[in-house]
């Protein structure tokens, strides 16, 4: 409970699912960077952060969030005269909880400078007896939503209600403890202060009172309250050139003030002791103790909202109490010093500036955009990101977002929004709005339970500094098992598509981003499969296809903490090693040793992903396979490849590289099949149609192939073979690149995003395979087309047999040629020169 808790050690041994976390101030680096990419890490990531309003604000101008309503749900807290304070971490899981309730607050002085108190505790199959403190924590984020949230959206609501699909047994009846050992307490605007719901639970009368806090009222009225109940004087050990305290406690004979600077808990170096405690022992030898966010302060214990504070406290008992205490090292109180002064000044203001300005949540949609409401009558208004070092001014290279004016309100099309960036307004040119999009449907898909969930959490697993392979494998073998009578992902062919190009003729350079339309259907296809319920196979391709993108979602597995903290677990957070994954060098180094087990690891199991493809493949022929199955198991091969060659490029080797993409592609396409505008009954349109062929591109850029002349007569035909096969396949890719905006887009998410050179090679085989179908050449082949359009597009012809011509194919690297009847195929033939213009 205290000393020692490191809240990310803890996470380590439970299966936790969501995180429901409130505090008063709030640093946005520091949660994003450290506390929500270690829990994502965990697999935590349906995540609530309820903070008070005010500190919002500030630490939106100070430093502002990266990842903000995409990655988690803010819901600042306002309360019109006093504080939102409490200072919670609540982790859930399917059978597991974690309740962490004290004085850090979300920032790096809350969990790694200062001295503070935590209590902790825990739920588990095996131990119950701590259900009632996790119903009692739940309910109080509900009571704080309901009396501190009215403004926000009520999308807001709804994820904290989805938190018991994530959790089942919460919403479950306690069993109450035959003897409970603690109690949570929360004061709210709707519930009786905190001193009077808790006194209940104390003795009358109490031998003696220790307490530590760094904040008082300026009447002492509290430290009054526990003199009355106390025999002898209250011992309040206070940090006398930090605590704000009336200097008249001094000389006031109800308590006595001790010097604290000297406890074992601050150690050698200063720590400021910002921790709240309070412990009574009873004339019984019996001891009550006390913590949470509650400041000896009037307006923390005796008042409510609206004049008083929301807080968060935890009452242990017994021996627990008892041991914790000891612990803390309150007993050294009674022999402190009495300080000589005091000189503690009352706090600064925040640097930031906020006065006059305002902040909002706001739901924000692809189909809607973001709608920001103005004051009635506002005058000329602007919507902007801020440039970099700016406190929200319009200065320093600031984006203006060009809304529309609508009456009272600025629209913003999704499109030009940044997720996960807070929207600055303007008013006739001052800052008065701070906005925070809310992507709903975002933040809706970390709450989903099932197959969905699972390999998100197995996704968020890699980014740890030893990414949990086994895991991600064990979940690919599942998958790729699962009957073929799963659902499937939505066929995009089944929405509205027009046949349009994502360039203008001769523009080999056009943008590698489909029309608006394009996008759309795919987020229709895959809500509407969400609707249906996703198998496995293709929750996993969805989640592979959310990490298309250069982006890894703010995280980075390699990422080291940057973070001036000492959370002790920020040292050994990674994963441990599984008997599946031994270690190849066991004389290496740390480092060189972890590198060896991951590359071991992949080679071992790629090579049975290869194996297992080959089985699910080899009935193409006779088609019994379901063509969208089919699909997506060479794209959820082809994404498992990608991601683990951007954790460790050596994960990859050429050999796993080739073998899986040789089998993958022969499987899924085939020269008859034509564009997805152009054709829907031949083609296995699926979502993930578009991108296993995308995949199938990068696979190729990986192993740096390119369009090349036909190997001479002398070469050996195995190697002919390949290079047929290779020329087929970048001619197939490059044609449908060209022609179908769908796979365009996903090429441009895999190859456009974050790599200059993969940006360069897509647009070099989108110009190679225009310039080949208005009449180009490939030294030494013959370009053909079949005039009875069984074939869709240019064809490479090897040679001539008689009647017949030999043409390159894609069917597999060892059969990579096709025979045609030469009167079915045309030349074609460059467009003719009509001289110069008049």
């Amino acid at each position: 409970m205290s000393g020692g808790l490191s809240l990310l050690e803890a996470v380590r041994r439970g299966r936790y699912s969501a995180c429901l976390a409130a505090t008063y101030a709030l640093d946005f680096p520091f949660y994003e960077e450290l506390l929500l990419r270690r829990l994502a890490a965990q697999g935590v990531t349906h995540h609530l952060l309820f903070a008070d309003q005010a500190r919002v604000r500030e630490a939106l101008l100070a430093r502002p969030p990266r990842l903000l309503g995409t990655h988690y749900t803010l819901a600042p807290m306002h309360l019109a005269r006093g504080a939102f304070h409490p200072k919670v971490v609540l982790l859930l899981g399917e059978e597991h909880g974690l309740l962490a309730l004290g004085s850090a607050n979300l920032t790096a002085a809350g969990f790694g400078h200062n001295l503070e108190v935590s209590a902790l505790a825990r739920f588990s199959p095996e131990a119950r007896g701590e259900h009632a403190l996790f119903a009692q924590a739940f309910a109080a984020f509900t009571t704080w939503l309901s009396d501190f949230g009215a403004a926000l959206p009520a999308a807001i609501s709804e994820l904290l209600d989805a938190t018991h699909t994530l959790c089942p047994w919460l919403a479950e009846t306690p069993t109450p403890a035959p003897d409970p050992s603690a109690a949570f307490f929360a004061s709210s605007a709707s519930r009786a202060p905190l001193w009077e719901q808790v006194e209940g639970a104390l003795p009358q009368r109490v031998a003696t009172v220790r307490a530590l806090a760094p904040y008082f009222d300026d009447a002492l009225g509290f430290l009054a309250t526990l003199a009355e109940r106390s025999a002898s004087p209250p011992v309040i050990g206070i940090q006398p050139d930090q605590a704000l305290i009336n200097p008249s406690a001094l000389a006031d004979p109800r308590f006595r003030l001790a010097d604290v600077s000297a406890l074992p808990a601050l150690g050698e170096r200063a720590r400021f002791a910002h921790a709240k405690a309070i412990a009574l022992d009873g004339p019984d030898a019996s001891t009550h103790l006390l913590v949470g966010s509650a400041n000896l302060s009037r307006p923390a214990w005796l008042l409510a909202p609206p004049q008083g504070n929301a807080e968060a406290v935890m009452l242990l008992g017994g021996e627990a109490a008892r041991a914790a205490s000891e612990r803390l090292g309150l007993g050294a109180l009674d022999t402190a010093p009495t300080p000589d002064a005091l000189s503690a000044s009352a706090p600064g203001t925040s640097a930031a500036d906020v006065a006059g300005v305002s902040m909002l949540v706001l739901p924000c949609s692809h189909a809607s955009g973001l709608e920001i409401p103005l004051p009635p009558g506002s005058g000329q208004a602007c919507a902007y990101y801020p440039g970099q070092g700016g406190q929200g001014g319009q200065g320093g290279g600031a984006e203006q977002l060009a809304p529309q004016r609508r009456g009272d309100a600025l629209h913003l099309a999704h499109t030009v929004l940044r997720r996960g960036e807070v929207v600055h307004v303007a008013i006739d040119g001052a800052l008065r709005l701070l906005v925070c999009p809310l992507f709903v449907d975002l933040v809706r898909e970390h709450a989903r339970s099932g197959a969905a969930r699972e390999i998100r959490q197995v996704l968020s697993r890699l980014r740890d500094e030893e990414p949990a392979l086994a895991s991600l494998f064990e979940f690919l073998e599942r998958a790729l098992a699962e009957s073929d009578d799963a659902p499937t992902v939505a066929a995009l062919d089944a929405l509205p598509r027009e046949a349009s190009a994502t360039a203008e003729p001769g523009d080999v350079r056009g943008p590698l981003v489909a029309p608006a339309d394009v996008a759309a259907r795919e987020r229709l296809a895959r809500s509407r499969a969400h609707a249906r319920g996703e198998s496995t196979l293709s929750s996993l391709l969805s989640a592979l296809i959310d990490q298309a993108g250069g982006s890894t979602g703010g995280f980075s597995p390699t990422a080291r903490d940057s973070a001036a903290v000492t959370e002790d677990a920020l040292a050994n957070a990674g994963d441990e090693a599984t008997e599946d994954a031994p270690i190849a060098d066991a004389q290496a180094p740390g480092e060189q040793a972890a590198e060896a087990r991951r590359r071991a690891l992949c080679a071992r199991k790629l090579a049975t992903l290869a194996t297992r493809l080959q089985t699910a493949f080899a009935d193409r022929a006779d088609r019994r396979s379901p063509p969208a199955r089919r699909v997506q198991q060479a794209a959820v091969a082809l994404g498992t490849l990608r991601l683990l060659h951007r954790l460790d490029a050596a994960c990859v080797g050429r050999e796993q590289l080739e073998a899986i993409t040789r089998l993958a592609l022969p499987a899924v396409f085939s020269e008859e099949q034509r564009p997805g505008p152009l054709a829907k009954e031949e083609t296995p349109a699926t979502e993930g149609y578009a991108q296993a062929a995308a995949l199938a591109l990068w696979a190729l850029y990986t192993l740096g192939a390119s369009l090349r002349d036909k190997p001479p007569l002398s070469t050996d035909p195995a190697l002919a073979a390949a290079a047929h096969w290779e020329n087929a396949a970048l001619l197939f890719l490059g044609q449908r690149l060209n022609a179908d905006p769908a796979i365009a887009l996903a090429a441009g998410r895999l190859l456009g995003e974050g790599d200059a050179p993969g940006a360069d090679w897509l647009h070099q085989q989108r110009a190679a395979c225009q310039g080949l179908a208005s009449g180009g050449s490939l030294g030494g082949y013959e370009l053909l087309r079949q005039t009875s359009g069984a074939l869709w597009g240019v064809c490479l012809g090897i040679e001539r047999d008689g009647g017949s011509v030999r043409l390159a194919s894609i069917a597999t690297p060892e059969v990579s040629t096709r025979r045609f009847r030469a009167e079915a195929l045309e030349p074609i033939t460059p467009p003719t020169d009509s001289g110069d213009a008049p």
